[in-house]
């Protein structure tokens, strides 16, 4: 069953009451084209680049709150006193795909964390600058950050480290500036998006090669990402229907159907590894 005209989201908490409803404002990385392929090394993140994206979308949506639609005065009250933005990713299957990480896999634990860590951390760095520049939110006197609480600091863990993070340097600044967002990250469904892009949602595992998206646009054919399927020759075009030549089958599998476009194209199976510095 299709629910319509619904929203069933449920990645972040936010209040409202009579006076204020609450907006979320929210943009996801794509986290493959983060992934640098060079010449013989094996395939790696660039956390640099991956911190520069966050810094970005930070200051992007930041900007959305400010010149933005409401469509009633209580969604711009709330938009306006607490300024919350919400980053997340698309495509984390995809970079384990291509770094050869199951998700069982304990090396992918390290990854998962480090992603989340300097996300977090350059949205923290993005927004805190914002407020050197133009004060911070409206309600953030009192907040837990306003104490030096951060998210981890809930949980009671240390955050993760590595060269890019200096966690007691960050801490200083919010000390002094504060913050001009009151949320930060939050891991959405990116449904449609990652559709665009070609990702898999989310941090979402790969369930099937071949499925149906369906919204309220006609249903939408998705097909996994070639990285996700064996390493293959580049399938040249044919009749759609058609079975593939033996040449250009999988070691050891069996005739594969075209999933032909409805002009003779094949869709070509072959995988899309990057192979040099991400391209913006």
């Amino acid at each position: 069953m299709l629910a319509q005209s619904s929203n069933l989201c449920c990645e972040i908490v936010q209040y409202s009451d009579a006076d204020e409803t609450a907006v979320c404002n929210l943009a996801s990385v794509a986290l493959p084209a983060h992934v640098v392929r060079v010449a013989e090394h094996p395939p790696s993140l660039d956390y640099v680049q991956l911190m520069a994206t966050v810094r970005q979308l930070v200051r992007n949506l930041n900007m959305v709150i400010d010149n933005n639609h409401y469509p009633t005065p209580e969604c711009s009250w709330s938009n306006m006193r607490h300024r919350p933005v919400a980053i997340g990713v698309q495509g984390f299957a995809d970079v384990l795909a291509v770094l050869g990480l199951a998700f069982d896999d304990p090396k992918t634990l390290v990854v998962n964390e480090q992603i989340f860590a300097h996300i977090y951390y350059a949205a923290l760095e993005a927004s805190c600058e914002l407020a050197r520049v133009h004060g911070p939110y409206e309600s953030y006197h009192g907040s837990p950050t306003s104490k030096g609480i951060l998210q981890f600091d809930m949980w009671g863990v240390e955050p993760a480290t590595a060269p890019l993070l200096d966690w007691p340097a960050l801490r200083r600044r919010i000390g002094s500036y504060g913050l001009r967002n009151s949320l930060l990250t939050a891991v959405m469904p990116t449904a449609s998006t990652a559709q665009i892009l070609g990702n898999t949602e989310a941090v979402d595992p790969v369930q099937s090669n071949v499925r149906y998206a369906r919204a309220l646009s006609p249903p939408m054919r998705a097909l996994t990402p070639p990285h996700h399927l064996p390493h293959t020759p580049a399938v040249q075009p044919a009749d759609a229907g058609g079975e593939l030549p033996a040449a250009q089958r999988a070691p050891g599998r069996g005739p594969r159907r075209h999933m032909g476009r409805g002009n003779g194209a094949v869709l070509t199976l072959a995988p899309r590894l990057h192979r040099g510095p991400p391209r913006h």
